[in-house]
């Protein structure tokens, strides 16, 4: 099995490791927040630029080609941007070993600030930082029709280069917005040359009630969500792709509709693309307030799973991770049918090249996950716990326990699957155990399954 991918390990900055350490305050920040400082003429190669405790008025700061420096709070401080409409208020581009912790940046209706991270070589860092209040990139003028759709988030990153590492740290995103919370750029389409993704690394991240969570499935490098929240969002919570993706010990909840933005489909973790995704040892609830029964007026977002293998994912494998449904129609684990011939997947190939599904392992593998909640089956789709479709050969549930007692709920379905197979299992379900077409059938086998 391939190894998951490592954590970047990141110390907070120390003056010892720069050549220039400055001051903010002594370089002119108003530390009350009445006067805007303006820090990018601080703010160059081999600097700490260091922020006491307070509220400051921050100029919009836009630097490219940064090496070896930091914008530092080591007790905390406060930012609100000084810049007008929708905005960058922190922008490093091309950027190589440079560190941003300890601020929380204040939203306004008028000026939703956004920030933006652009690496491309070195370890670099983004923690214990909050956007506090509603980021609202599409009514900053009052039209809710208007805005600039590239600026559609609230943390814009990209991390370029194999061996460059990008790790995100106790980001604060709970107050939510009508944006995605955080984005990652597709290195594959950013520039003219060939440039593979670095690892990104996102750990004891908080990220609740936006129109997307945590989109990282055009990152074309490894990617690790380790630790944290991630809730009530819609289109997804976790979204992975890329050649390794690692979901470890992560808290998924759909349990608010209300905290959720818009209307529509949702998932909890969403495999969208990419080679090999592991879940592992997290927990996912969609609670009985997302059941389809409930969605009469769609008032309530679709839930179209727990944890969702989609169409253009390679393996999946989940382990030892505890699925609760108690929506009624949602399934807790739903793999989608296998794209088949060609397909375009941004972190998987450049654009205008396409993957060729042959070549790519698509199963889906099930060891020691729990499934319960008391769903009831509902629709075609959503009576199942557990659904495989088209081309996800070789698929394979051991040691998983589900245990569903609704009404009319499924154990699990295999649908044009070949050598699908159940080991020392338990499927325990008001409906019908295994749901198995005839042509997977041929090959589908199960022992020690009670």
């Amino acid at each position: 099995m391939r190894e998951p991918p490592a954590t970047p390990a990141v110390d907070s900055p120390e003056p010892s490791e720069y050549d220039t350490v400055v001051d903010a305050v002594d370089a002119g920040a108003d530390p009350d927040g009445e006067r805007p400082f303006d820090v990018a003429p601080h703010l160059d190669d081999d600097t700490l630029v260091r922020f006491s405790p307070g509220t400051y008025l921050l100029e919009p700061v836009s630097k490219q080609g940064l090496s070896n420096a930091a914008l530092y709070a080591p007790d905390g401080a406060t930012l609100v941007s000084n810049g007008a409409g929708l905005h960058d208020v922190i922008q490093l581009r091309d950027a190589s070993d440079v560190h941003v912790e300890g601020f929380g940046l204040e939203q306004s209706a008028e000026n939703p600030a956004r920030t933006k991270l652009v690496v491309d070589g070195g370890t670099n860092c983004l923690r214990d930082y909050r956007v506090v209040g509603a980021y609202d990139p599409n009514d900053y003028s009052g039209d809710s029709r208007s805005g600039d759709q590239t600026r559609n988030q609230a943390v814009l990153l990209e991390c370029a280069g194999e061996s460059t590492e990008l790790l995100v740290e106790r980001v604060d995103l709970r107050d939510g917005g009508t944006a995605s919370a955080v984005f990652v750029d597709p290195t594959l389409e950013a520039s003219d040359d060939f440039r593979p993704g670095g690892t990104v690394a996102f750990v004891d991240c908080r990220v609740e009630g936006w129109t997307e969570g945590l989109y990282a499935s055009a990152h074309a490098g490894p990617l690790v969500v380790r630790g944290g929240r991630y809730a009530n969002s819609n289109i997804a919570q976790v979204r992975t792709g890329g050649p390794n993706a690692l979901v470890e010990n992560v808290e998924v909840a759909l349990d608010d509709p209300a905290a959720v933005p818009d209307e529509s489909t949702t998932r909890g973790i969403w495999a969208r693309e990419g080679e090999f995704t592991r879940v592992v040892d997290c927990d996912v609830l969609v609670g009985d307030a997302f059941s389809d029964g409930e969605r009469k007026s769609d008032a309530v977002p679709s839930v179209s799973g727990a944890i969702v293998h989609g169409a253009k994912a390679g393996r999946l494998r989940v382990e030892e991770t505890n699925v609760c449904v108690d929506a009624d129609g949602v399934n807790a684990v739903r793999s989608l049918a296998a794209k088949d011939g060609q397909f375009y997947a941004p972190s998987m190939v450049e654009r205008g090249e396409t993957v060729d599904s042959s070549t790519l392992d698509r199963r889906l593998e099930l060891v020691g996950v729990t499934v319960h909640g008391d769903a009831t089956g509902v629709g075609t789709f959503g009576r199942m716990a557990v659904d495989v479709r088209n081309r996800r050969h070789d698929s394979t549930l051991r040691d998983c326990e589900i245990r569903q007692p609704g009404p009319g709920r499924d154990g699990v379905r295999v649908v044009a699957s070949d050598r699908v197979s159940v080991v020392d299992s338990v499927v325990d379900v008001t409906g019908v155990q295994f749901d198995v077409d005839d042509r997977s059938a041929e090959t589908f086998t199960r022992s020690g399954t009670g």
